[in-house]
């Protein structure tokens, strides 16, 4: 991470709609959250990471209504 400047986590359920290695496209609505940013400045990669993962998870249970898969 560059100092100053922060990560901002995004997440969004396209992959619901348009799977991955998937030929057919399904119709609906693509709902992306994008998350406050995230300062790196004094963060390992590791623990940015996580907090970044851990973000994302919740938000994919959020806007899912369930667990996120790793992917």
């Amino acid at each position: 991470c560059r100092p100053h400047v922060p990560v901002v986590p995004v997440a969004h359920n396209a992959g619901e709609l348009w799977p991955r290695n998937g030929f057919i496209k399904y119709p609906g609505t693509v709902t992306v959250s994008i998350g406050e940013p995230i300062p790196c400045e004094d963060a390992k990669a590791d623990a940015l990471n996580r907090s970044v993962a851990a973000w994302i998870e919740r938000e994919m249970a959020r806007i899912t209504g369930s667990a996120a898969s790793p992917p």
